[in-house]
């Protein structure tokens, strides 16, 4: 049986809702789980998310600051807002919160890479290249220590790297690890253009 006292039931219907496409009573649903608990992350998550795409990016931006006032030292949540900026190209925004991973988590490598990504979006090199530099080193020293983790992820980002170095033939050597890796893996034709575009 379903308790209405709890949150986590209206949070679950206000996602459903949003699946289906009906935002006001997703809104509702969201709004209602944090009059039981205002301190509820996701809430506070999936209601800035479904305010930005109603088009108050500034009744979003409160929520997104509840979370980081309410757990700043919560990875998942840096992860989701450096996420969130980023999808926004707010390169900037998303920084910050990649920039508090790395400090939680610095042996991460796809913080680091995602972080040059960021910086490079701005055309801020330095701070690019250190990250870039850390990201290669944590992806080789994952897959010398554990070569099961090979994955067309880790090989396709190796190769974004070292393209920003512009050293091709290297970029050229990890995109083909990766395509052999997964040949069928959605972001293929991505390590296609990017191959055709470094020959």
């Amino acid at each position: 049986m379903l308790n209405p006292d709890d949150p986590e039931v209206y949070l679950k219907a206000g996602l459903a809702l949003c699946r289906s496409h009906h935002f006001k009573e997703a809104q509702t649903c969201f709004e209602q789980a944090l009059s039981l608990d205002a301190t509820h992350c996701k809430a506070h998550l999936h209601l800035g998310q479904l305010k930005d795409c109603l088009g108050d990016p500034e009744e979003a931006e409160k929520h997104y600051q509840h979370i980081y006032t309410l757990q700043p030292q919560d990875s998942k949540v840096h992860q989701e807002l450096a996420m969130h900026y980023g999808v926004k190209e707010n390169w900037k925004r998303s920084v910050e919160h990649l920039e508090i991973l790395i400090t939680l988590e610095p042996e991460i490598a796809e913080y680091h890479w995602f972080t040059a990504q960021a910086y490079h979006k701005q055309n801020i090199l330095k701070p690019a290249e250190y990250h870039y530099k850390k990201a290669i080193q944590l992806y080789k020293e994952d897959l010398k220590n554990s070569p099961a983790h090979a994955s067309f992820i880790i090989y396709g980002n190796l190769g974004y790297a070292y393209e920003a170095f512009n050293e091709l033939s290297t970029a050229l050597y990890y995109w083909q690890l990766a395509i052999e890796l997964d040949p069928d893996n959605d972001h293929v034709y991505e390590l296609y253009y990017r191959m055709g575009c470094a020959i």
